[in-house]
């Protein structure tokens, strides 16, 4: 496999952080955020959303780094573990980091910034399993499955109601308060209004791998159990 894993090349983490451009939710995009959301975001909130859709937009547009130098730092990061897999998240290049991130968010409902090396590898394999597969447009379409991802998990931690994307007739205003909140934040990073329609088909996929994901951690967590009562021969 080509690409190179990133963690044992501190270069890229020097050029990428070093790329990111901080992007400003602006007055318009704050006034839809608090109308789809029900509040205005603190400050707290304002500034965190801004840092992730700055990294995002580099995932966007960065040519730097090529999608087989991330499969092979989650896959070498998935198979690491305690103190290597802290250090290899923190030294990778920024788009694995954003993955990882994104299934620490999402799938694993876990908020640290440092998180245990032992769930780092965890959500790399997560991550690694869950890339785009497909040969062509495979930049836009990772960065589309990892902000509707990101979209859906924010949408979540603040706390927001009726977790559904639909859309009638491309009009925003008759779009559930998801696609709402999606099209400000697609917007922000796009730089111009996003299309309604096209945030409600990303956002239900997103919807839909939490979906699945929840039931395989559900029966997974279920096996376990059985697998602890048969150790202790009840």
């Amino acid at each position: 496999m080509a690409g190179k894993v990133t963690y044992l090349h501190g270069e890229y983490t020097t050029q990428i952080v070093g790329c990111v451009a901080h992007l400003t939710i602006d007055k318009r995009r704050a006034k839809d955020i608090k109308a789809a959301l029900g509040r205005a975001l603190t400050d707290a909130e304002k500034n965190s959303i801004e840092l992730e859709l700055g990294k995002i937009n580099l995932w966007r547009t960065d040519p730097i780094l090529s999608v087989q130098s991330i499969k092979r730092t989650l896959t070498a990061i998935s198979k690491l573990s305690g103190k290597d897999a802290e250090f290899a998240y923190k030294k990778c290049d920024i788009h694995s980091q954003g993955f990882i991130r994104n299934s620490l968010y999402f799938y694993f409902n876990e908020f640290e910034s440092w998180p245990s090396g032992d769930l780092i590898s965890h959500a790399a394999t997560h991550a690694r399993a869950n890339l785009p597969k497909s040969a062509t447009g495979r930049r836009t379409k990772g960065y589309q499955r990892m902000f509707a991802d990101y979209v859906v998990s924010s949408w979540q931690t603040l706390g927001g109601e009726k977790c559904k994307a639909h859309v009638q007739e491309s009009n925003l205003a008759m779009a559930t308060p998801l696609v709402q909140f999606g099209v400000a934040l697609f917007t922000v990073v796009e730089g111009e209004l996003f299309d309604s329609a096209q945030a409600a088909k990303f956002l239900r996929a997103a919807l839909g791998r939490a979906e699945i994901f929840e039931k395989k951690e559900k029966l997974r967590k279920q096996s376990k159990a059985s697998r602890d009562l048969m150790k202790q021969g009840i």
